[in-house]
């Protein structure tokens, strides 16, 4: 393996050629012109941005999760994790869902693709190139300005190394190809950039260095599914599957937050602060006052019964505000 940089001395037949340094990464003095000395063009969220943004995160989770977006086999608390880590980064909840995993000890990997996509992102005049792609090997190189070239490979020989084989056996004995013996090139390519994105761009990726496979999450094919006992309990009946499941308040909020939205969107001057959380979070209760006839200093702490109500006339009128404040038809 063979790491280049311009900042180092380095084998002649390594190191690049002069006219290949790209015009648009300006000389360090320029870049720190530029931007003050910085080669990153984001910072993490700080404690209190992250408190703010909290529940507006875990609602909207809720709601990703039960449209079954988070994948099949992603609990709620991995799709907020996730969510979480997307938000240190800056990244929408949906990036998260698509590009971060939660390994089996509780760690957070990204994708190869995740990575990439940050540097380019947030490096001004950031460039990746791709040196050498085969089945047998990948090479590949960063420019940072102020940094110079960093160069990595991956070779079938750190695949074996890695356990990366091309076939794999199951549980039962029974043997599979793995995801690296399907897509040999591809699978080289991610363990390069992961390689790659921990040398030339660590302070980026919010301490997720890895990839999911890199923590043990490339899991075998599902085995064959076992026989059912004969004893074994019958599914639930279609009455069963069609009864409403519990209410929670992060989905009354979710209902009551999108008619205010559509209002606010709608030119109802009214509701023109309605992005100002605090204001936000007065409308609500006062809502939820008007609708059960009494305060609501913690709408956490409210029953089935009482969101049960509140949902029922969201549903009903569709009308974000106390009665006080509704139109009275006519007649």
């Amino acid at each position: 393996m063979t790491t280049l940089d311009t900042n180092e001395p380095a084998p002649a037949a390594e190191q690049p050629a002069a006219e290949k340094v790209p015009a648009s990464a300006p000389a360090h003095n320029e870049l720190d012109k530029l931007i003050e000395g910085r080669d990153v063009t984001w910072r993490a969220p700080t404690i209190q941005e992250t408190a703010r943004d909290l529940p507006d995160v875990l609602t909207q989770v809720e709601i990703y999760h039960r449209a079954g977006v988070c994948g099949n086999n992603t609990s709620l608390a991995q799709a907020n994790a996730k969510a979480l880590g997307a938000h240190s980064l800056g990244k929408s909840i949906m990036w998260g869902l698509e590009n971060l995993v939660v390994s089996k000890d509780n760690r957070l990997g990204m994708s190869a693709i995740g990575m990439r996509g940050l540097f380019l992102e947030r490096v001004p005049g950031g460039i990746i190139e791709y040196v050498e792609t085969t089945p047998e090997r990948c090479v590949m190189r960063a420019y940072r300005p102020g940094k110079g070239w960093t160069q990595c490979e991956w070779t079938e020989e750190d695949s074996q190394r890695a356990g990366l084989t091309a076939q794999g056996t199951t549980r039962e004995g029974r043997p599979f190809q793995t995801t690296h013996g399907k897509y040999p090139e591809d699978m080289k390519v991610a363990r390069c950039t992961s390689r790659l994105a921990r040398r030339c761009w660590p302070d980026i990726l919010g301490g997720c260095s890895y990839l999911p496979e890199e923590l043990g999450e490339e899991l075998p094919p599902p085995v064959a599914a076992p026989e059912i006992a004969p004893d074994a309990p019958s599914a639930p009946t279609r009455q069963e599957r069609q009864q409403a499941p519990a209410l929670s308040i992060n989905a009354v909020y979710a209902k009551w937050h999108g008619l205010g939205k559509a209002r606010k969107d709608a030119g109802d001057s009214t509701w023109a602060d309605f992005e100002d959380k605090a204001k936000r979070g007065a409308w609500f209760k006062a809502f939820l006052a008007a609708l059960l006839g009494a305060d609501v200093p913690d709408p956490r702490a409210l029953t089935q019964d009482e969101l049960g109500v509140i949902m029922a006339d969201i549903e009903k009128n569709a009308d974000p505000r106390p009665f006080d404040q509704r139109e009275v038809p006519n007649g």
